[in-house]
């Protein structure tokens, strides 16, 4: 099992986002630069498409593992050289599945 598989039920507004992406980057890869995020970074992120949309509750934004999966594997990829465009090409066209695999 999965650093990530432990997570399939999580959901969270974007400070837990920020907050269980970075506990993971530290756990998976051990690299603090890719686990350096913050919640205006998440932002930037969401708006670029790297982030699929969010879901609303009210006037709460709330994310999930699809979300997750998403931030670690970006983080993962920039710190491979990949430019932050390609990956929201990529991320468009990728199953949770895919994205774990990253």
């Amino acid at each position: 099992m999965s650093i990530l598989d432990e997570h399939r039920k999580w959901e969270g507004n974007i400070e837990e986002l920020t907050e269980r992406a970075r506990e993971i980057l530290l756990r998976q890869i051990h690299d603090a630069k890719a686990a350096d995020l913050s919640v205006r970074l998440v932002r930037d992120y969401a708006q670029r498409g790297i982030l699929s949309r969010a879901e609303r509750a009210g006037k709460e934004v709330r994310y999930g593992f699809r979300h997750l999966l998403e931030l670690v594997a970006a983080r993962g990829l920039l710190t491979d050289g990949w430019p932050l465009a390609k990956i929201a090409s990529y991320f468009g066209a990728c199953s949770d599945t895919d994205l774990k695999r990253l």
